[in-house]
């Protein structure tokens, strides 16, 4: 699979123990620039090279949404790095050539309980200051997990990519720079360009690999220049968290939408069905997914009608369509809902979620809002 978009959720439910295993926010590290070496003895952020800091700093306040938990961010810029070779619709293959902007978080990946899941979860943004599509100078945004430093980085499973032929990187950029500035764009109007939407965070949530149970790895976060060494991208991040996801779990259950590869020559930027999963549910409990198109402005979670933005008659509308995606019963850890065939989805469709499952003698298992953006 290409791309992996889930939507983490929190529930307010009992039931189950919560399993997180991770918890970085960066505030077990100081403001300022990340370590350049990993520190003995504790799994925390280091970097390998650009521009890694914790913020905030005397530059940079909290804004655009962040931090989304605790006091401090990280932010990773390709200041300095650079040119690597980027084909559009990327990434570079790894280890990359030349060096990237990067921040580094070890971390262990248990096994989980049998037919269930590792989840990664994360708080993320990207802006770039190249022209969208462009084929020579196509700065990335690369989450991968690796194999450790010393072990030549080696990638094991790619978490989530965006370069300038994203679909969904079309929003004017509003989270600035480590100069605390919204970079100039190559391309004027319409100048900087953001994943959608701008100035707030987004939500990234991944199924780990069942390859990469019991293993020690790597997480990293890499910002590259497109074939020169100016005009660099940055990205934020926060709230890292990696976690079991057990039927029953709060934090469960999470809608997963999947994007998978274009059959061979259909192109690089092509990508082939999408396929709606729920996780960590609870077999024969009724659920719902709601959607919304309308985006709020402070990001997923903060609106008026369930978290959204979509006017209360679209929310009751889809939780009483008795159809699929929007109403599922739980079918155990993993739930299919829909697939779509190429094309269903169109790129660049940028949507808030929300879900929640109904158990019968507890709350309601409620879900944290979160963002999906199409290819």
């Amino acid at each position: 699979m290409r791309f992996l978009f889930l939507i983490c959720l929190c529930a307010m439910a009992t039931v189950g123990t919560a399993q997180v295993i991770v918890v970085e926010s960066f505030e077990g590290s100081l403001p300022g620039p990340l370590p350049t070496i990993p520190t003995l003895g504790a799994p925390l952020p280091f970097s390998k090279g650009g521009s890694a800091i914790v913020l905030p700093d005397p530059v940079v306040p909290p804004q655009c949404g962040f931090p989304t938990h605790g006091q401090l961010w990280g932010y990773v810029g390709g200041d300095g790095t650079g040119p690597e070779n980027s084909p559009p619709c990327g990434p570079p293959p790894r280890p990359f050539a030349t060096g990237t902007g990067n921040i580094t978080i070890p971390m262990f990946i248990p096994a989980p309980p049998p037919g269930c899941d590792v989840v990664l979860c994360f708080d993320w943004t990207f802006v770039t200051p190249e022209c969208a599509q462009d084929p020579v100078y196509n700065d990335f945004f690369d989450v991968s997990f690796t194999t450790p430093t010393g072990t030549g980085r080696l990638p094991l499973q790619q978490v989530l990519y965006r370069d300038t032929f994203s679909a969904s990187m079309s929003a004017v950029a509003g989270t600035p720079n480590n100069a605390n500035v919204i970079p100039a764009g190559f391309c004027t109007p319409p100048g900087a360009l953001e994943e959608c939407i701008p100035c707030a965070p987004k939500r990234h949530v991944f199924t780990v690999s069942p390859n990469l149970h019991d293993m020690m790895v790597e997480l990293q976060f890499d910002v590259g220049n497109g074939n020169d060494n100016s005009y660099p991208s940055h990205a934020w991040i926060d709230n890292v968290r990696l976690s079991i996801a057990t039927p029953g779990t709060p934090g469960f259950p999470v809608a997963v939408i999947t994007q998978t590869p274009a059959p061979p020559g259909a192109g690089a930027c092509t990508l082939g069905d999408a396929t709606i999963v729920v996780q960590g549910t609870i077999p024969g409990a009724p659920g719902f997914t709601v959607f919304s198109g309308i985006l709020c402005p402070l990001g997923p979670g903060t609106g008026p009608n369930f978290g959204l933005c979509e006017p209360i008659a679209g929310i009751l509308a889809q939780v009483y369509s008795g159809v699929l995606p929007f109403a599922w019963i739980g079918a155990g850890c993993s739930t299919t809902t829909s697939v779509y065939p190429p094309g269903s989805i169109p790129p660049g469709l940028c949507l808030e979620h929300r879900s929640v499952q109904i158990v019968p003698g507890v709350p309601a298992m409620l879900g944290k809002a979160a963002t999906f953006a199409s290819q």
